[in-house]
């Protein structure tokens, strides 16, 4: 950058350097300090004597403000991600949760690679054969671990058993990575750090040099894979998993994961963003306060929302699973009853339909389908095959729906009536699933529903 003259700094220059210096304060400094000096020469040529500052002190005090920013948001996201390891950790002692577990090593591969990222934005060159052997694991484990996450929340033992496969590519590439640095001469080491790590330029290396920029290469495009098909395979994940609970339960309180899912399109477009930091280069990260800053605080907001919504989520597919075998008295069936015999699976339908009604067990908060077998003296399984493929619906969606039905009865007959009041009248166990189910159903709130009928 060259440097400007001794003269005053014109109004355009002045201008340029303001509208700079909001994306780089170190400018508006620097660009104070010309000004000074500029002002004092003026001053001296008068025969004046000028006020004396302390421009040394002020740039002093200047770079300490920069580097201690830096250095503080910079790390935040690792400090983020250890504290909830600690904490989901500590949790195990008291009570083992195999989906808190695999969080809090989430945590801990995220605390490592944020950790790298530390060291990199700090420019702690000595530091980096180990930080950057960190990181290369970390980007490409961190994203299976939230997937084997999710899994431990929707899937059994033997699918989560699996899935700790999807960890090879980031034992295997850190574990090259680390040998090689462990290979290379110091002088290769500083040469390869500043040219491939800072400076994206991963071509005219020679020796092991060239084998390790081609490692980082295959850890970019094995980090855009392993994005997609984590995103694509969550989703499916979740999806099945609220279809098996609304075939089971009634009142989804407190056992669905939909702010996972959510969590889960964030995720998406933070991948997106993370693919685009590894794709442009970390570097372009460095070069103003602001680009540092913004990144970090979202990492780190993100993570923190994941660690509490982990350490809230109490139900899981497996804690269903052991209070479904506590209920079944059988086995399930290897036959099912639609595929056996049609009309055996309607004439089913019709009586399941017709017991819900006479008895109203669709009032009932925590109504079950292993409830509804016990009435009908038949097998869960059966039950929901019923609502499934004759009545197209799940167990959950036709109880509510019931429920809605009733409550509208209880609106237009008993228009007095409070919405607390029917809402837990009409078998919900709470308002937001009687507003949210409700609304869904009749395509107004409760309150706008009971407007219209005191209008007519």
């Amino acid at each position: 950058m060259p440097r400007a003259g001794s003269g005053c700094l014109s109004s355009k220059l002045k201008m340029s350097i303001l509208i700079s210096s909001i994306i780089n304060p170190k400018l508006l400094f620097t660009a104070d300090l010309r000004n000074k000096s500029a002002h004092k020469s003026k001053m001296d040529k008068l025969g004046r004597t000028p006020i004396r500052k302390s421009p040394r002190f002020l740039v002093f005090l200047q770079n300490r403000i920069c580097f201690m920013g830096r250095l503080i948001f910079s790390s935040l996201p690792m400090f983020v991600s250890g504290f909830w390891a600690i904490l989901l950790l500590c949790t195990q002692i008291e009570k083992y949760n195999r989906s808190r577990l695999v969080l809090s090593l989430f945590m801990v591969v995220t605390a490592l690679m944020f950790y790298a990222h530390c060291v990199f934005f700090n420019e702690m060159h000595s530091e980096i054969p180990v930080s950057d052997t960190f990181y290369s694991f970390g980007v490409l484990a961190s994203y299976p671990l939230f997937y084997i996450f999710l899994v431990s929340l929707t899937s059994t033992s033997q699918h989560l058993r699996r899935s700790w496969l999807l960890l090879l590519p980031a034992v295997f590439l850190s574990v090259t990575v680390g040998v090689m640095y462990a290979l290379m001469s110091a002088d290769e080491t500083a040469e390869f750090i500043t040219r491939c790590l800072y400076y994206e330029q991963f071509f005219d290396f020679t020796g092991i040099a060239h084998h390790m920029a081609i490692a980082h290469l295959v850890i970019k495009i094995s980090f855009a894979i392993i994005v997609i098909y984590v995103v694509v395979a969550g989703m499916n994940l979740l999806v099945k998993y609220d279809r098996h609970i609304k075939s089971v339960y009634s009142n989804l309180e407190g056992k669905t994961l939909i702010s996972f899912k959510i969590f889960l399109y964030l995720f998406f477009f933070t991948s997106v963003a993370s693919f685009a930091f590894n794709i442009v280069g970390r570097y372009h990260f460095d070069s103003t306060f602001w680009a540092l800053t913004l990144p970090s605080v979202v990492f780190s907001v993100l993570i923190f929302i994941l660690g509490l919504l982990g350490l809230r989520q109490s139900f899981t597919f497996e804690s269903m699973n052991e209070e479904l075998e506590e209920q079944d008295q059988d086995s399930a069936p290897q036959s099912m009853p639609y595929e056996r015999d049609k009309a055996l699976a309607e004439d089913l339908a019709k009586r399941i339909e017709k017991v819900i009604e006479e008895k109203q067990l669709f009032l009932q908060p925590n109504l079950k389908v292993s409830d509804l077998a016990t009435q009908l003296c038949t097998n869960r399984v059966y039950i929901s095959q019923a609502f499934n493929y004759v009545l197209q619906t799940s167990f959950s969606d036709y109880i509510n729906k019931k429920r809605i039905e009733y409550a509208t009865r209880l609106i237009t007959t008993q228009p007095e009536m409070p919405v607390t009041d029917i809402a837990y009248d009409s078998g919900f166990a709470s308002l937001n699933s009687f507003y949210r189910n409700f609304k869904n159903i009749n395509g107004c709130s409760p309150k706008v529903y009971m407007r219209k009928v005191d209008t007519t």
